[in-house]
């Protein structure tokens, strides 16, 4: 966990990769008393019981110290750069009177968070994916649905580009990585791109990625 948030902090604008960070930091007192009553998670979002209920007795370890989840990510993230990026984004928060409603702080931070983490993804995806993939996704996407058989000739450009590279793997596995990546879902032979792999499209687009080899 530590190595993500790190790699979240060094890696992303100020803005996206530190506001959640900072939310902890200002609201942690609140939301230590918002998790204590969540009770449901479902479409309707985050459900949490009254105030005035009972509250469940705390977590205590050998020593009595109450285990707070949160304190524990927010100590990963103890360093000075991470104190001097919280600073400014804490500036921004207050200027937005974002400070002042908590409830809605938490939806917004809760956006930002799930677009972090679909960008870290991504990243990670860009630094692996093959070019001859990405085109293969392309195709998808304009074709919707396509067999083995069909993509194939994608594969075998690449492999004629780049044989060492491509002697120890096959097309299966070639493929099966644009499946486990949830970029492509398979039904037996049949392939077709995600949601996810059209985000994947558009984001490069806007990132304005340059083409991959292979």
């Amino acid at each position: 966990m530590a190595t993500v948030l790190q790699a979240v902090l060094t890696s992303w604008p100020v803005p996206v990769a530190v506001i959640a960070v900072v939310f902890l930091l200002l609201f942690r007192a609140n939301l230590r008393g918002l998790i204590d009553r969540i009770t449901e998670f479902g479409r309707r979002g985050i459900l949490a019981s009254s105030k005035d209920a009972q509250a469940a007795p705390p977590t205590t370890s050998g020593a009595g110290t109450v285990t707070v989840a949160g304190d524990e990510l927010l100590a990963e993230l103890e360093n000075p750069y991470a104190r001097e990026l919280t600073k400014k984004v804490t500036e921004e928060l207050d200027r937005r009177g974002l400070t002042k409603d908590p409830a809605k702080a938490l939806s917004i931070v809760t956006r930002y968070l799930a677009a972090v983490g679909m960008m870290a993804d991504f990243e990670n995806i860009e630094g692996l994916i093959w070019g001859s993939q990405i085109a293969i996704l392309g195709t998808l996407n304009t074709v919707q649905a396509a067999d083995g058989a069909a993509l194939l000739p994608h594969y075998n450009a690449a492999a004629a580009r780049y044989p060492t590279n491509f002697s120890a793997y096959p097309f299966d596995q070639y493929m099966n990585f644009l499946v486990s990546r949830a970029l492509v879902a398979r039904e037996r032979d049949v392939f077709t791109i995600t949601e996810k792999g059209r985000a994947f499209l558009m984001w490069r687009i806007h990132s304005r990625k340059v083409p991959r080899a292979g």
